[in-house]
């Protein structure tokens, strides 16, 4: 099936939108190459982190980093790297995602960048 046709079927707001968010992994043996140390995660631990981008319920990137590497020098990485005929016009992410680089960068390339901050 053709990604972008089965894409259609889940609209929002007739935009293509897009997050990312990383997942914590604690490893198993082996121990993977990018497996770090996270006490907050894992404890004495070594784990990874899963980034994954998707847009509206679809993914279509991922990657993995160390469960210790800033998940936002990864936001545009995902979206550059999109090898799907998903092509999203506005991104989110929470934020563990956002910095102010990420505002200008995706800017330039022709991105919204919507982060999604929790109020307190």
């Amino acid at each position: 099936m053709d990604e972008a046709a089965d894409f259609r079927h889940h609209p929002v707001e007739d935009a293509i939108h897009s997050s990312s968010d990383g997942q914590k992994f604690r490893d198993a043996e082996p121990i993977p190459v990018r497996s770090r140390y996270s006490p907050k995660y894992f404890g004495l631990k070594k784990g990874i982190t899963n980034y994954t981008g998707g847009a509206n319920h679809v993914p279509f990137n991922a990657r993995i980093i160390g469960a210790n590497e800033p998940e936002s020098h990864c936001v545009y990485d995902i979206l550059a790297n999109n090898t799907t005929d998903l092509r999203p016009s506005t991104h989110s992410t929470d934020t563990h995602g956002t910095n102010e680089a990420n505002f200008a960068i995706l800017d330039a390339f022709g991105y919204q960048f919507a982060p999604f901050h929790l109020a307190r």
